[in-house]
């Protein structure tokens, strides 16, 4: 993740960067150390997110509930939709 540690109020956006050695349908979920799903990002197979190679996915801050998350670590987790197969793992601190 870029910045890291990532300020909402500051940076305004993050980027969460990964490779994959083909095109997949993705999911990636924020999650917080409580076990909450924070925000859940859908991509599809060889558009940004799911095509093979580098990718980028880009997050404001703003919850699937659209409030902002709070100051905490949270951990990313990258899943082949279609095999239901975890493929990485990222971590990410909010603090502002």
């Amino acid at each position: 993740t870029f910045p890291s540690p990532f300020s909402i109020s500051k940076q305004k956006t993050v980027t969460i960067q990964y490779t994959l050695s083909a095109d997949a349908n993705i999911d990636l979920y924020l999650i917080s150390v409580s076990g909450e799903r924070i925000k859940r990002f859908t991509c599809l197979a060889g558009a940004e997110g799911g095509a093979a190679g580098t990718n980028k996915v880009t997050w404001d801050g703003r919850a699937d509930q659209g409030f902002l998350a709070g100051n905490a670590i949270y951990v990313g987790t990258i899943i082949a939709r279609d095999e239901g197969r975890l493929l990485g793992k990222v971590k990410l601190t909010i603090v502002d």
